[in-house]
């Protein structure tokens, strides 16, 4: 029979020896169905000199009988030095397999280089067939009868695919979920801390599991997801903190989380850092978030706010305070009113960042769920490895990221200081052109004189044939309706060809990107020239300039005339602060927004009473531009500091407890006299601290904060001059402000201004 499928995820398993290929999917009549891929073998290449048949002989006589090898061809492939060279094709059975034989034929006289046997099984099968998730497929299949117990309307051997096409997406179903846990002491430690409450929300409204008895709780839990049967699942920093903290906390209490399509399957960590669900996209939409936004968005709140989402109403409380108000009958309910609109708040996100993210994992084959856990450049790794396969080309082996420092791309350094009427242009697109019209490639580079090719500055070129990259971005510039996917693509295009670790990275095309960057900012400059407009930044992908709107628009115009391009304004900054070192800044958008950029190393350090001073310092400079308010705000905060008006949590300084050995780190001396106090930290967790009042070197006097009963023991001075003012003069030295006139209490400080 012929049916019409929309695939959601792939995965496969080995069974009686022999692997499947599992495609989950949605077909023609919205019902969730999975096909099974029975004939699809996993292989790898490896090159080889000297005497093929001896060579060969030597591979079969490794051949292990649970996993045999079952081929050996000769095929022709080019090589990553651009050669077309002969290659045998080692096909086995248990996808496993493959780097135990890649380890074994390395060592046999003769090979040379062993290729592609560190590309995920599933991974192959979609590549080798041109599948990818979100996208529809025409196929020829058999209805399996028996089912067992996968959680899906049918099963289908698949038998051919007759075509591959794109059409609307079927109407997915969606789960947010969102925890609590009461934490006794220190971060939440799954071995310690129950599970209290769970949130849920989907199209139909919202949900919540609570019971004093915790394994009520994680039942409820599997129950919901397999009544609703989602198709993604979406949290909020969930693969770093609900996903584990949940999966190892129900090994401690002897429960399974099995909430996948596939029964007897629990909840597992994936290759890139992710946790895979059967049959279901599980989605970290902080991860996604912070791949497709160049900006520091901190916490839920900033993330709705930035997607013009409404604002956050309720108290947003500190996961540490859980434990006070739960047990508090008469705010118990705060914590579950903030449950609540957290939870609703990851479902509206998802509405809005699951559509971008979809589109890129359609565009790339690059699974959704892989995403928020790897790096945005392995999406465009995984498209060149298409590509390749498409050409004939052997996929480079991974490289050592040690060989060679990173250049960086900062171009103009940023000028620090405050700017107005600041326009930002993405120049990605000139790159892009270059790349295109030069036909610049690994596999078109030639170091020799040659008639058939073309010159960019020192490098050479082949005309013919179109080389990898410019494959891939003819591809991709091709595609229509998915503007803002794109744009971030081909972004990430050109850092994946700087990161060291990349496949195909070149050292003489860094060094190209490098001078064509130069050159096209020196241009920009150049046209600049009696105008009043001043690059005060950029590098190889933006271009910030300071002036007036028409004369920047008749910039681009300039531009686009001389690299025939179609760049244009992406920001319009109100103002905007650029901080010294590491091109860190703070903007004001035209629409009212602040954007942050690079800021989260000035903050890791730093107690949520010092983030959140600065956080109001920041918005009062924006948003009231009277720096007289501002220092008014400074110093009320810092005079209620000194009166005590504070929380000792507020004042924890976190860090995990990676080391006992010397010197040791404040939080490993509080950690080792919590664990004399007879509260147990391990090496890993989490611990806060506080620093008390002594003669003693700072680390010395750390102190785990839930020891903590009395404030007057706390060095309320080393929050001041470590904390508070170093956090603020970040930005504040732009004003004219120094460090002595915030510790001026008095009312003369406001006089200075």
């Amino acid at each position: 029979m012929i049916r019409n499928f929309f695939i959601l995820d792939v995965s496969y398993e080995v069974k009686n020896n022999s692997p499947l290929i599992y495609i989950w999917g949605i077909d023609q009549n919205n019902e969730r169905v999975l096909l099974i891929e029975k004939s699809f073998k996993p292989y790898f290449y490896a090159s080889f000199e000297g005497n093929k048949e001896k060579i060969i002989e030597e591979i079969r006589a490794i051949s292990r009988q649970e996993s045999p090898i079952e081929s050996i061809e000769t095929v022709m492939r080019k090589a990553p030095n651009n050669m077309n060279i002969d290659v045998l094709l080692i096909k086995t059975r248990i996808p496993t397999y493959v780097r135990i034989y890649r380890n074994l034929v390395t060592k046999i006289k003769g090979i040379k280089e062993v290729y592609e046997a560190d590309i995920r099984f599933s991974m192959r099968y979609l590549i080798d067939n041109d599948l990818k998730p979100f996208s529809w497929i025409e196929a020829e299949v058999e209805e399996i009868g028996s089912n067992e117990g996968i959680r899906v309307n049918k099963i289908y051997e698949l038998k051919k695919i007759i075509s591959r096409y794109e059409d609307k997406r079927p109407d997915l179903r969606t789960l947010a979920f969102d925890i609590e846990v009461y934490t006794r002491y220190g971060y939440p430690n799954p071995r310690r801390d129950p599970l209290i409450l769970i949130g849920l929300w989907t199209n139909q409204g919202g949900f919540q599991i609570s019971s004093d008895d915790e394994l009520k709780v994680f039942r409820s839990f599997v129950d919901f997801i397999l009544k609703y049967d989602p198709d993604i699942i979406v949290g909020y920093n969930s693969n770093e903190f609900a996903w584990p903290y949940m999966l190892e906390r129900a090994k401690t209490l002897g429960v399974r989380i099995e909430i996948g399509r596939k029964p007897e399957v629990e909840v597992s960590q994936g290759t890139y850092g992710h946790y895979s669900i059967s049959g279901r996209l599980n989605v970290d939409l902080e991860g996604t978030l912070k791949l497709l936004s160049r900006n520091y968005i901190e916490d839920i709140c900033k993330s709705a706010e930035y997607f013009n989402l409404s604002e956050c109403k309720n108290k947003m409380l500190k996961w540490y305070e859980i434990r006070k108000y739960w047990d508090n009958v008469k705010e118990k309910d705060l914590v579950k009113e903030y449950n609540m609109e957290k939870v609703k708040l990851i479902y509206l996100l998802s509405q809005k960042i699951l559509p971008i993210s979809e589109q890129i994992s359609e565009i790339t084959g690059f699974p959704l769920d892989h995403l928020p856990a790897a790096n945005i450049t392995s999406s465009v790794e995984w498209l060149l490895i298409r590509e390749a396969y498409k050409m004939q080309h052997l996929v480079p082996n991974k490289r050592d990221q040690d060989k060679e420092k990173n250049r960086s791309d900062v171009v103009v350094p940023p000028m620090p200081g405050i700017h107005e009427n600041v326009y930002v242009l993405d120049i990605t697109p000139i790159f892009i052109s270059k790349i295109l019209e030069y036909n610049i490639s690994p596999d078109t580079l030639v170091n020799e004189e040659c008639e058939v090719c073309k010159q960019v500055f020192n490098y050479r070129f082949r005309t013919e044939p179109k080389g990898i990259y410019p494959s891939v971005l003819s591809r991709l510039l091709g595609l229509s309706d998915r503007d803002r996917a794109i744009s971030i693509i081909l972004r990430t295009f050109l850092l994946y060809l700087r990161r060291m670790g990349s496949r195909w990275y070149n050292k003489e095309i860094n060094e190209l990107i490098d001078t064509l960057g130069k050159d096209i900012v020196s241009n920009i400059m150049k046209m600049l020239e009696g105008t009043d407009v001043k690059v005060i930044y950029a590098d190889l992908t933006s271009v910030f300039l300071k002036g007036k709107a028409e004369n920047v628009s008749e910039l681009v115009r300039n531009i686009n005339q001389l690299y025939r391009s179609n760049i244009n304004i992406e920001k319009n900054y109100r103002k905007i602060i650029f901080l010294e070192n590491n091109n860190a800044f703070i903007g004001l958008l035209e629409n009212g927004k602040i954007e942050i950029f690079g800021l989260k190393r000035f903050r890791e350090n730093l107690c949520n009473l010092a983030r959140d001073l600065q956080d109001q310092v920041i918005n009062s400079i924006f948003y009231s531009n009277n720096i007289k308010e501002v220092i008014k705000l400074i110093r009320t905060s810092i005079a209620k500091l000194k009166r005590g008006e504070y929380k000792v949590e507020d004042l924890a300084i976190w860090g995990v407890v990676d080391s006992f050995s010397n010197p040791k780190p404040p939080q490993v001396v509080a950690a080792e006299k919590a664990n004399k106090s007879g509260y147990l930290v391990a090496k890993g967790d989490k611990i806060g601290y506080v620093i008390i009042k002594g003669s003693s070197n700072v680390s010395n006097r750390a102190e785990p904060f839930f020891m903590v009963k009395e404030k007057n023991k706390i060095d309320v001075e080393y929050y001041l001059n470590n904390q508070i003012i170093p956090s603020l003069m970040i930005v504040l030295k732009y004003f004219g402000i120094k460090e002595k006139d915030l510790k001026m209490l008095g009312a003369d400080i406001l006089d200075l201004f």
